[in-house]
């Protein structure tokens, strides 16, 4: 049974609850874009992890040496 609330009777913070559940009742997010928004928030930092892994590798006294993948001349090959 469907109830019906007037408008009228509801603050902001009901309201909006309301229409975000006709929303989704109505026409519900796919799958996939919630999937995509977890993925884009996932690496939404990853440039800069990256960063701080080259810096710490950088790192003369870690005793690890940093060398770029290809040297000077270097050619990529056609796989």
């Amino acid at each position: 049974m469907t109830t019906y609330v007037s408008v009228g009777e509801l603050d902001d913070d009901a309201l909006m609850a309301e229409l975000r559940r006709i929303a989704a009742e109505v026409d519900p997010v796919p799958p996939s874009v919630i999937e995509a928004a977890r993925a884009a928030i996932f690496t939404r930092h990853l440039d800069h992890e990256l960063a701080e892994l080259v810096a710490d590798s950088a790192d003369a006294g870690s005793g690890l040496l940093y060398e770029a993948v290809r040297g000077p001349g270097a050619r990529r090959r056609a796989c």
